[in-house]
C-alpha cells in the first residue's frame, strides 16, 4: 500500500510538472505573438495611415482596441513567471500566484472582447479593399507569417483567455490541497472562468472547449496534443466499421473541425453526455488536412475473407446486398476510403445506410474545404501580390538600372541579373523592407512564386553574392493562368495515381539513391495517355516538362 501511494504521488508530480511547463511555454508563445502584432502589423499600420487620407486613427483604434496594453500584461507576467518559476519549472513553482499578481491587468481583456466584434466588422470592410488586402498580405510575408492571416492575430487574444480556464482546471486537478500554490491556483481558475464569462464570444468558446476537453478526460490511452490545441467544435460522431489491412472493427468516430479521431468502446458512450466513466480507448487521429477520400460505388460482394459470426455482424450493419470495392478480398457497402496523407495508408469505412454514409462523407469534405479554402485562398493572394510587387520592382530597376548589370556565374554571364546582397540593399534603400530580415522574406516570396530565380535554379534567395535574374527577362515567367491550370491538372492527376489499387508511386533507385514516393517518366506518360489526361504521348511529354 505504501508503494501504491507512493507511485500515485509520484503521477501527480510528474502531471503537475507538465502541466506548468505548458503554461508556461504557451504563455511565452503568446506573448511573442502580441509582440508581433504591436511592433509589427499596428506599426506599419499607423505609418500607411500617416500616408493614407482613407485610413483613420479611429479605425485603427477600433480595429486593435488595447491590444498594445495586452502587451505590456504579458511581458511583465512573462518575466514574473521566469523568477518565481524559473528557467526550469519544477512541481513547487508558484504559477497560481504568478497569475494572482496580474489580477487587475487582466480585467483589460474585457475590453479587447467587448471590441472584437466591431474589430471584425471593420477588417472584413477593409480586406473588401483590394489594396489594404494587398497591403495586409504584404505585412504577413514580411513579418515572416505567410500561411496566417491578419484577422487571425487580432482573435489571438480570445482565443488566449478562452484556454486559460481549461490550463487551471488541470494545474488543480494535479496540486494536493497541502501544496503551497494550491489556493492561489483555485482563485485564479474562479477568476478567468469570472473573466470569460462578461465576454460573450469567449464564454461561448469556452462551454464547447470544457465540453471537449470532459470527452477528452473519458479517453484511455490518449496520444498526442490535447484536442482544444487545435479544435473548438464537434461536427459530427457515430459509430462505423473500419477496414484496415484486411481487419474489421466497430470504431467510433469523432469529427472535430480539424481533426478526425476514432475510439474503440464498449458501450454507448455519446459526447453531450455529462456521464464521465472511462468507456473509450484511443485507436488513432488524423488532422483533417491530412484526409483525402474516396467513394465506393455498391456492387457485387465477396465476404470469403471474414468468419460467418463476422459476414453475419456486418449483414445487420450495413443491410448488405451487394458492392464492388475489394480490400484484401473484400468488398463492401455504404463504404468510402479514407487516405491519412501523411502516413500514406488508406483504410475503408462502413456506415450503417446509404443516408449516414453520405453525411459523413459530405461532413469530412465540409471541414476539408474550408481549411483548404483558407491556405489556397491565402496562397493565391499572396502570389498575386508577390507578382504586383515584382512587376513594379522591375520597372523601377530598369528605368534606375542600378543594381542590374551582367554577371557571370561559373562558365556564363547572364545580363540584366543581379546579386542577392545588393537586392537586399536596394530593396533597404527604397524602403520596401524595414531592414535585412524583411527584405530577406520579400526576396524569397518573389522567387517562391516565380517572379525571380537563381540563374541555374540551384539556390533559395540569400543575402549573398549568389546571382538572381527577374523570370521575365529571361522568358521563363508564367502568367497566373498559365501556371494555375498547370498546378490544377497536375494535383488532379496525383490524386488519381494516388487512388490505384497499387500505386505507381513508390520508392526508386538512382544509382546509390533510393528516392521515396517517386515514378519514372516512361511510366508516368504511359499513364497520362491510359488516362485520357493527353491525346498523345508527345502532349504527355510536353506537360510533364
Amino acid at each position: 500500500n505504501l508503494s501504491a501511494a507512493m507511485d500515485v504521488d509520484d503521477k501527480i508530480k510528474r502531471f503537475r510538472l507538465h502541466v506548468v511547463k505548458e503554461i508556461y511555454q504557451t504563455e511565452r508563445d503568446y506573448t511573442d505573438s502580441l509582440e508581433f502584432t504591436v511592433d509589427h502589423i499596428l506599426s506599419k499600420l499607423r505609418l500607411k495611415a500617416a500616408n493614407d487620407k482613407s485610413l483613420s486613427e479611429e479605425h485603427i483604434s477600433k480595429l486593435f482596441s488595447n491590444v498594445d496594453r495586452l502587451l505590456v500584461i504579458h511581458k511583465r507576467l512573462v518575466a514574473d513567471l521566469q523568477v518565481m518559476v524559473g528557467s526550469t519549472p519544477s512541481y513547487d513553482s508558484p504559477v497560481g500566484q504568478c497569475y494572482l499578481k496580474h489580477q487587475q491587468g487582466f480585467r483589460e481583456y474585457k475590453t479587447y472582447g467587448e471590441n472584437n466584434e466591431h474589430a471584425q466588422k471593420i477588417l472584413y470592410q477593409l480586406e473588401n479593399d483590394q489594396a489594404f488586402k494587398a497591403f495586409f498580405l504584404g505585412v504577413m510575408l514580411l513579418g515572416g507569417k505567410t500561411e496566417a492571416s491578419i484577422s487571425s492575430y487580432l482573435f489571438k487574444p480570445i482565443q488566449r483567455i478562452c484556454k486559460y480556464p481549461l490550463l487551471f482546471r488541470e494545474l488543480l486537478k494535479y496540486t494536493p490541497v497541502d501544496h503551497s500554490d494550491y489556493n492561489a491556483t483555485n482563485h485564479a481558475l474562479s477568476m478567468m472562468r469570472e473573466l470569460c464569462s462578461v465576454i460573450n464570444e469567449a464564454k461561448r468558446r469556452v462551454e464547447r472547449l470544457e465540453l471537449i476537453a470532459d470527452w477528452q478526460g473519458t479517453v484511455e490511452g490518449w496520444e498526442g496534443s490535447a484536442v482544444v490545441d487545435t479544435c473548438a467544435e464537434l461536427v459530427k460522431e457515430g459509430p462505423l466499421i473500419k477496414i484496415s489491412a484486411g481487419n474489421m472493427q466497430e470504431r467510433v468516430f469523432f469529427l472535430f473541425d480539424n481533426l478526425l479521431v476514432y475510439c474503440k468502446r464498449n458501450v454507448v458512450f455519446p459526447l453531450r453526455s455529462k456521464t464521465e466513466q472511462k468507456t473509450l480507448q484511443f485507436k488513432g487521429r488524423i488532422p483533417v488536412a491530412n484526409i483525402e477520400i474516396e467513394n465506393i460505388e455498391d456492387g457485387t460482394g465477396r465476404l470469403n475473407h471474414f468468419s460467418p459470426l463476422e459476414i453475419s455482424y456486418l449483414h445487420f450493419l450495413t443491410s448488405f446486398s451487394s458492392a464492388d470495392y475489394h480490400t484484401s478480398g473484400t468488398t463492401v457497402v455504404n463504404g468510402w476510403k479514407v487516405r491519412n496523407l501523411a502516413k500514406n495508408k488508406w483504410f475503408v469505412l462502413i456506415a450503417k445506410t446509404p443516408g449516414e454514409k453520405q453525411q459523413w462523407i459530405d461532413a469530412i469534405k465540409g471541414q476539408k474545404d474550408r481549411i483548404q479554402r483558407v491556405t489556397a485562398g491565402i496562397a493565391r493572394e499572396t502570389r498575386l501580390l508577390m507578382i504586383d510587387k515584382g512587376q513594379k520592382l522591375h520597372r523601377r530597376l530598369t528605368k534606375e538600372g542600378k543594381i542590374l548589370q551582367d554577371h557571370r556565374y561559373r562558365l556564363r554571364v547572364y545580363p540584366k541579373s543581379f546579386t542577392g546582397c545588393d537586392f537586399v540593399q536596394w530593396l533597404i534603400e527604397i524602403e520596401e523592407a524595414a531592414d535585412g530580415s524583411e527584405a530577406m522574406r520579400l526576396g524569397q516570396g518573389l522567387l517562391e512564386n516565380g517572379v525571380i530565380h537563381h540563374v541555374s535554379d540551384k539556390h533559395q534567395f540569400k543575402n549573398s553574392q549568389i546571382v538572381y535574374r527577374f523570370r521575365v527577362d529571361d522568358g521563363t515567367f508564367h502568367s497566373t493562368n498559365q501556371s494555375g491550370h498547370a498546378l490544377a491538372k497536375g494535383l488532379r492527376i496525383y490524386s488519381c495515381l494516388h487512388s490505384f489499387f497499387h500505386s505507381p508511386i513508390q520508392n526508386h533507385r538512382s544509382g546509390l539513391r533510393q528516392i521515396k514516393c517517386s515514378i519514372t517518366g516512361a511510366r508516368l506518360v504511359d499513364l497520362l495517355v491510359d488516362e485520357k489526361y493527353m491525346a498523345t504521348r508527345e502532349e504527355a511529354v510536353d506537360f510533364g516538362a
